[in-house]
């Protein structure tokens, strides 16, 4: 079968920002991925982009970060490419103004993807073009039902309303949330996986769109 090309516009905020591919890029490069597209500088005044993740062996997160530099590069020891199935956070600086960012692949049309999920705080993207409501991504099965206080979540940082968005895994297999329904294209969620299903190797969440 033919790969269907399409195109993305990530919209950016001052501030902090939750993006992820929607799609599947033909090099997941930084410079190829997103390019100078943002704000370029030195690491203090520079656009910025990080990874977030739980590290078994030190048992520590370990934050990967990058900044596009004056030449129009992203430049970085540790962050070098943007992949699918990720989560990243974009900062832009204070006074840059709101911009598009705009990515360009392959659209995955498959209705399932396993994504790995380890124990903690994981940084997820969905590489699905349309929305997916929390309640049919298959997600439930491999996380931890409670109530609001105990059960695992799913977080997502909204720019525009500078608030945290929660959807908690109810007793009922359900996610409950005032604000938080569903897994949209372009956006980067936080997933809280409390226990393993067999420790230590990560869940496979075979994330599933109706």
């Amino acid at each position: 079968t033919s790969n269907i090309v399409g195109k993305f516009d990530l919209t950016i905020g001052e501030g902090s920002n939750l993006i992820s591919l929607p799609l599947i890029p033909a090099s997941t490069d930084i410079n190829a991925v997103i390019g100078n597209q943002l704000k370029s500088g030195t690491v203090l005044t520079a656009d910025k982009i990080s990874y977030t993740y739980y590290d078994s062996n030190s048992a520590t997160y370990v934050t990967k970060q990058a900044f596009l530099n004056n030449s129009g590069l992203w430049q970085s020891s540790d962050l070098t490419s943007i992949e699918p199935d990720r989560g990243y956070s974009v900062t832009r600086q204070a006074g840059a103004g709101a911009t598009f960012v705009t990515v360009v692949g392959s659209l995955f049309l498959s209705n399932t993807r396993n994504i790995n999920l380890t124990q903690g705080s994981n940084m997820i993207g969905t590489v699905y073009p349309v929305s997916v409501p929390l309640n049919n991504a298959n997600l439930a099965v491999v996380l931890t039902p409670g109530t609001v206080l105990n059960a695992d979540k799913v977080n997502y940082y909204d720019n525009q309303s500078q608030s945290m968005q929660s959807a908690y895994l109810g007793s009922d297999g359900l996610f409950h949330s005032a604000n938080l329904t569903t897994l949209e294209p372009g956006k980067g969620y936080y997933v809280n996986n409390q226990v393993l299903v067999n420790t230590p190797n990560p869940d496979v969440w075979s994330y599933t769109k109706p």
